[in-house]
């Protein structure tokens, strides 16, 4: 049994009425799928993990034609869940079902990047390399990573691409030293971006860094 990162990309990954809206770095910093259901025909309901501006991601949403339903819950700790009912596309139905055939298993979270669609997948090599050359043309499957299901998952993969680069930023200038020789002031200018906005990525990142870490303690 085998462990194997995975992105997809390609125009038919990018062609996806639902994959530009959440990769759209001006509205959602990352959004990620927790889990999912496709019935027979294809249909999917999915549960999907957004931090950013929900509610011009909803708006974007009430355009797409393939979304039947979205209901929208806001959490305690700023991200937003949308549980999706979706018709889907072709591509869509032939990728969830190359990766959800007997042999394997998507380990979630499904994340969204503008590079593709990033997951891990645990099982039997034959059945791996199976879905691999069922996905469709105009996509394109890089494997990142190959390993045993027993390695643990690096806790910088729960952060976004800005709450990394600001993370990278900080420890690089000083921000998480004691004493602190930098503010988020200071990262701000290094990542070109508000002074609030260096501390909420600082803040987040932190967070999901520490709660990665201490999990793993028994």
């Amino acid at each position: 049994m085998k462990r194997v990162r995975l992105t997809l990309h390609g125009s038919a990954m990018a062609s996806h009425p639902v994959f530009g809206p959440l990769t759209d770095p001006a509205v959602v910093d990352r959004a990620e799928t927790l889990s999912w259901n496709v019935t027979d025909d294809g249909q999917a309901t999915v549960l999907i993990r957004i931090e950013g501006d929900a509610s011009t991601l909803a708006a974007t949403f009430e355009n797409v034609t393939e979304i039947e339903t979205v209901e929208w819950h806001a959490l305690e700790d700023g991200t937003t869940l949308a549980f999706v009912r979706d018709d889907g596309t072709a591509v869509s139905r032939t990728v969830l079902r190359s990766f959800t055939r007997d042999g394997l298993l998507v380990v979630p979270p499904v994340v969204y990047a503008d590079a593709g669609v990033s997951f891990t997948v645990v099982g039997d090599r034959r059945a791996l390399q199976t879905a691999m050359d069922a996905v469709p043309e105009g996509m394109t499957v890089d494997v990142r990573e190959i390993g045993t299901p027993a390695k643990a998952v690096e806790p910088t993969s729960a952060l976004s691409k800005r709450q990394l680069e600001a993370a990278r930023a900080g420890l690089e200038m000083g921000y998480f030293d004691v004493p602190r020789r930098a503010s988020h002031e200071d990262v701000a200018a290094e990542l070109e971006c508000a002074p609030s906005t260096a501390a909420e990525h600082l803040q987040r990142a932190q967070s999901k860094l520490v709660r990665a870490s201490l999990s793993s303690v028994e």
